[in-house]
């Protein structure tokens, strides 16, 4: 029995020998005084499903190629590693599916006129997690191009601050789908979030604040949904053009300010929906520009210049239950006729009477001031704004309607607020 008790011993031996040799090494631990110093060899080493625990330290490592799926983890409960990109490329790049990064301090991405260079560079990667980390001073924070179903969840990306032209986007997604973008904050960048040839996507819950250009900018992007977003102190706001079904809900545009600054641009929009926002303190909460069957529903316009600003070929348009309210202007437009719809809206400005007591006007209120068609057409007269002048020009149109295009008028005006916003 001694002697087939010991070949089955050997049998065993030499298959626990060559499982352990085949299975892969899951987890890889790195610090500055550890056997794995740099985040190099650790991806050199690592099998795919390897998760790489990466501890406190300066780690000046670049272009960091990550071709397996795999998993790198800044340790909690310590100050995150920093990958400190000295400038000369990207700090790392993804280039395989099922890619987790988080916990990681990443900075000072290069910056070149011919390739875009982030901290983290995506490509053509599919189920990919990029979360909780620090994105400080590189051109492009996150770059993903040719991705699909990537979450980029709860990452702070301060950009360089410099020139429109010497600085990137914070988040920026080139030809993806089924994008989740949530909880991040972006600052300092070209553009907070950009979306170009991107679809049925979210974005929901980021803070994206004074960025050089547009808090959230999108290009050809069509069945998108972004919601309860804070956009703030953007030089040009937000801007969603040549897109249709589009879905903006329960986002905040705030203090936009300058002649070419807007809460929201929607330039060659169709078959959108706005709902539920808040447009305060911008030079424009809306500029429509080209925009057709998108419905306004339910939105707070408060202390804007113009609240909302309809370009002629604007139309097919519904703009219901919103809230104007102390707006410098309500309603502007370079058109002499309106193909949009305006109905049960709460104005300020309405002085008429409910005399059957139906919460409605008696009377349709006309939002476009004449004073309003001036500045649209002869910008130097802004500085009439608030005078006498236009006080008595707006009265006498009220009294005798001549010059305001006749369609544009809301036929049964609120006269109680539709929103608690």
């Amino acid at each position: 029995m001694e002697r087939p008790c010991a070949f089955l011993i050997l049998v065993f031996i030499a298959f626990a020998a060559a499982f352990a040799k085949a299975s892969p090494l899951l987890d890889l631990q790195v610090c500055p005084t550890c056997e794995i110093n740099t985040l190099k060899q650790a991806l050199e080493i690592a099998r795919p499903g390897t998760t790489i625990y990466v501890e406190a330290g300066n780690y000046e490592e670049n272009n960091l190629l990550i071709n397996k799926p795999l998993r790198i983890v800044g340790m909690k409960n310590q100050m995150r590693p920093v990958i400190d990109a000295k400038e000369r490329g990207n700090g790392f790049i993804i280039q395989a599916d099922h890619v987790e990064i988080s916990g990681l301090l990443i900075k000072n991405s290069g910056f070149s006129d011919t390739e875009e260079m982030a901290g983290i560079k995506v490509s053509k990667s599919t189920d990919c997690l990029i979360k909780n980390n620090l994105l400080e001073n590189n051109t492009f924070g996150i770059y993903l191009a040719g991705s699909k179903s990537c979450s980029i969840i709860a990452n702070q990306i301060h950009g360089t601050h410099r020139s429109e032209s010497l600085s990137g986007n914070g988040i920026h997604i080139w030809n993806g789908e089924n994008m989740t973008i949530e909880g991040n904050e972006l600052t300092g960048n070209r553009d907070g979030i950009y979306f170009e040839f991107v679809k049925d996507s979210s974005i929901r819950k980021n803070k994206s604040f004074s960025n050089m250009r547009y808090g959230l900018h999108f290009m050809f992007s069509h069945n998108n949904e972004y919601r309860e977003n804070l956009f703030q102190n953007n030089d040009c706001g937000v801007a969603v053009m040549y897109s249709r079904n589009v879905r903006m809900f329960r986002n905040r545009f705030e203090n936009s300010h300058g002649p070419s600054s807007y809460g929201l641009l929607l330039k060659d929009i169709s078959e959108s929906l706005v709902a539920g926002n808040v447009f305060f303190d911008n030079t424009a909460g809306i500029l429509l520009d080209g925009t057709t069957r998108t419905g306004f529903e339910g939105n707070l316009f408060k202390k804007n210049g113009w609240a909302l600003r309809a370009l002629g070929d604007t139309d097919s348009n519904k703009i219901t239950r919103n809230d104007f309210i102390a707006n410098t202007f309500d309603v502007t437009t370079n058109a002499g006729a309106s193909q949009n719809e305006f109905i049960g809206n709460y104005w300020s400005r309405y002085r008429g009477l409910d005399l059957n007591h139906d919460g409605f006007g008696d009377e349709p209120f006309r939002p476009v001031q004449l004073s309003s068609m001036l500045m649209a057409h002869y910008e130097i007269s802004a500085m009439l704004t608030h005078s006498i002048f236009f006080s008595v020009l707006d009265q006498i149109e009220n009294a005798l309607p001549t010059l305001t295009p006749e369609t544009f008028k809301d036929m049964k005006p609120r006269m109680m607020r539709a929103t608690d916003l």
